[in-house]
């Protein structure tokens, strides 16, 4: 059920970067802010669902999906792309990467099968 979800989030962090400026929802909170929390849930999503991955694997593939996104992100009408913003993006996902791994380790063990 998580894996789905960690796929749903990919997703919905391309269209909400890359939606054009006007067309923008936004939550009200500093922009560092949403990125830092959009991309936790993604990388915590992440961790619990694909709980034999390599955390590292999961960190180097979020971040480099934020700069790819933060790059195109130049290229939507009233978007602009910022260093600011793909840091926060990529603490969120370090950040993310450790809540979930805290979860799982909280997390009694699923039954052998």
């Amino acid at each position: 059920m998580l894996r789905p979800a960690a796929w749903i989030c990919v997703v919905l962090l391309a269209v909400l970067s890359l939606v054009p400026g006007h067309a923008q929802i936004r939550t009200g909170a500093p922009g560092i802010v949403e990125h830092i929390v959009a991309y936790a849930a993604t990388a915590a999503v992440f961790t619990l669902g694909y709980p034999a991955a390599s955390r590292t694997r999961i960190i180097l593939a979020l971040v480099c999906y934020a700069g790819l996104l933060e790059f195109a992100q130049s290229l939507v009408p009233d978007r602009s792309a910022t260093v600011w913003d793909f840091g926060g993006s990529s603490l969120g996902v370090v950040l993310g990467c450790l809540i979930g791994a805290i979860v799982a380790h909280a997390l009694p063990a699923p039954p052998a099968q």
